[in-house]
């Protein structure tokens, strides 16, 4: 298990070729949006996505190795999926996206419900060592009360401290397939991210994961909303192809940050501390998308 920290906001340029963990280039590129709607669309296919697998970052050991290709015609459902890999002893591999085309752009600050929609396939490896398989949507808020556009925030310890009347929130909107004790097609579970705790909550033991292991492509469709009054956000739904969408409920509340409004889209693979260092596993996501839409608008591609 990782332990969701402060993202790094690496970025890559365009290029089909794999690049390794850690080197982009800086470069934000917002893909395809729907600014009415907020809806961004195909994000697997844009650039500026980082990586990383450091204890930092993703909670790995930073001695793994570990790379993203975009642009991939098989295998695919759209003719152009991500690939992502990882290999090492208990190495955590991040691959993110933030979206928002510019540093303030208000549109992306004031989400109060976001619908998260992927499919992803996994290799065969991925049942003997996959330790956990993570997919998080995040919001970046900003509560403006002094002018300007700064978040008054001084880090200290990995947290945000409050010096100032601009104070920035992060949601992260995270969910993990936890596969550590598959075995053979026993069960796997759904964890939720407690962001303000900094920690999975693992109690979603009701709530099965176990075929996103079978080798076949599974679209999974993850609805939250969020309250920026209270500075919660909700877990409301999961659903994984055509099953009853299942109902979470668990809300939790958002950690202080230092950046700047924004939405973002990340896919994390952890390895199981009995993979060797020679052993990994593939995972590809395709179709992805990013909605601020009712839930019932299906988050719909543009």
């Amino acid at each position: 298990m990782r332990y969701l920290l402060a993202l790094l906001f690496l970025t890559s340029a365009l290029c089909p070729a794999q690049t390794a963990c850690g080197g982009m280039s800086g470069e934000v590129d917002g893909g395809g949006v729907d600014s009415a709607n907020a809806v961004f669309s195909q994000i697997q296919q844009t650039t500026g996505f980082g990586s990383c697998d450091d204890s930092g970052c993703s909670a790995g050991t930073g001695h793994g190795t570990c790379w993203i290709e975009q642009f991939q015609r098989y295998p695919s459902l759209t003719g152009s999926s991500a690939e992502i890999y990882d290999y090492s002893t208990s190495d955590n591999a991040l691959f993110y996206k933030k979206l928002a085309p510019d540093n303030w752009d208000g549109r992306y600050n004031a989400v109060d419900s976001v619908v998260f929609y992927y499919s992803v396939k996994l290799d065969a490896n991925a049942q003997s060592y996959a330790q956990a398989l993570e997919f998080d949507a995040f919001q970046f808020y900003f509560d403006n009360q002094g002018g300007g556009n700064t978040c008054d925030c001084t880090i200290v310890n990995g947290h945000c401290q409050q010096n100032g009347p601009n104070y920035c929130y992060r949601y992260m909107v995270g969910t993990q397939c936890d596969t550590a004790n598959h075995n053979g097609g026993s069960f796997a579970h759904w964890d939720l991210w407690d962001t303000a705790n900094g920690t999975w909550n693992n109690g979603l033991t009701s709530v099965d994961c176990h075929q996103l292991l079978d080798g076949n492509w599974h679209r999974v469709i993850l609805y939250a909303t969020i309250n920026h009054s209270t500075k919660k956000y909700t877990f409301q739904t999961v659903q994984i192809d055509n099953g009853t969408p299942a109902t979470l409920g668990s809300s939790f509340s958002a950690a202080g940050t230092n950046d700047h409004p924004n939405l973002g889209a990340q896919f994390q693979i952890d390895l199981k501390s009995s993979a060797g260092e020679t052993d990994g596993y593939h995972e590809w996501f395709d179709d992805v998308r990013l909605c601020t839409l009712d839930p019932h608008t299906n988050c719909p591609s543009q």
